[in-house]
């Protein structure tokens, strides 16, 4: 059986406790299990099972190393639209980048030299 690294964390909305499993590796989100405060109290204080519901993510990619990159971006305006985003993303989304296109879209992201307008982009991969 393989072992992997992780992080386990507990948050709360003051009606639910939120437990999380958070792979150490790629720091994505692996299980998210929501437990009410009387069966976090059973669960705590007895050998015991609790009902719960969970959010399974499958898409973490369990056991990668996430890379992160930023690069600098010429657009055409502070808020390109989405088929000029798209055509550049195509030169940059290369050997398993991907953007975090919201940058795009936040004014803290952009950038306005000598009347061009650019845009710092976060590009992620797991590998």
């Amino acid at each position: 059986m393989q072992k992997f690294k992780g992080k386990f964390c507990k948050t709360s909305n003051g009606e639910i406790v939120y437990l999380q499993l958070e792979d150490a590796d790629s720091g994505c989100r692996l299980i998210e299990i929501e437990l009410d405060y009387e069966s976090f109290g059973k669960y705590l204080a007895m050998n015991t099972i609790v009902d719960c519901n969970y959010v399974y993510f499958k898409d973490c990619p369990v056991g990668k190393n996430r890379e992160v990159k930023r690069e600098l971006i010429e657009t055409s305006s502070m808020f390109p639209k989405e088929d000029e985003i798209k055509s550049i993303l195509e030169k940059y989304e290369v050997d398993g980048w991907e953007a975090r296109d919201r940058d795009f879209k936040n004014s803290h992201y952009h950038k306005r030299v000598d009347d061009k307008h650019y845009h710092e982009v976060v590009f992620i991969r797991f590998v």
